[in-house]
């Protein structure tokens, strides 16, 4: 943000919920990715299917909007609301999350969720349905992780700071459940740096 940029003003500037995700009003941010900083989304903000790019999401909210088979790349969340988001099949890529609230999330169940080389920083996640994702090359930074990841797939990721009161459960699944869900490998911890999380619990 610059000085006469504020949260508050970055917030007040929309005119109401629901705004649609295309080409911003507000243009570029100072660092040259289209604006929706502070804006509120809804179920039909971001159409089904598609991909958006280089798109700053900071102090934005997406309570309880649901995400099918959206892909993001390089976009960045910093102190984005995702309390009750839903995501299913969807991919992120060279995403930024700092300082997120993902309270109350359910994150898969129908499709397969992806992150590739994607970095999560002072984020909380609790209270949430976490199944069938698959992180790929993504740095995990002093988060608030209280959950349950079911078949949940964390492969060459880098870990720092403390999780504890998580559960790792790899999944089980039938020949059927791979096809459908996009299953590449069961759940676990493949080429990971764990770093100095000494109360990790599976």
């Amino acid at each position: 943000m610059t000085r006469t940029e504020s949260k508050k003003s970055l917030i007040g500037r929309w005119p109401g919920n629901g705004v649609r995700v295309g080409e911003s009003e507000f243009g570029s941010t100072p660092a040259g990715l289209t604006d929706y900083r502070g804006c509120v989304l809804g179920d039909s903000s971001i159409e089904p299917g598609s991909t958006l790019s280089n798109i700053d999401f900071s102090y934005s909210s997406f309570e309880d909007v649901r995400l099918r088979k959206n892909t993001f790349n390089q976009c960045v969340f910093n102190a984005t609301t995702m309390k009750g988001v839903d995501f299913t099949a969807c991919h992120f890529g060279e995403c930024h999350f700092t300082g997120c609230s993902f309270a109350r999330g359910v994150w898969g169940g129908g499709g397969r969720n992806s992150y590739s080389q994607c970095s999560f920083k002072k984020c909380k996640l609790t209270n949430s349905t976490i199944a069938y994702i698959e992180f790929f090359a993504c740095d995990f930074e002093n988060n608030k992780f209280r959950a349950t990841f079911n078949g949940t797939v964390f492969e060459k990721c880098k870990f720092s700071g403390v999780i504890s009161d998580c559960n790792f459960a790899g999944g089980d699944f039938s020949e059927e459940q791979k096809k459908y869900l996009g299953v590449r490998k069961l759940g676990g911890f493949y080429e990971v740096d764990l770093g100095n999380m000494w109360r990790l619990y599976t």
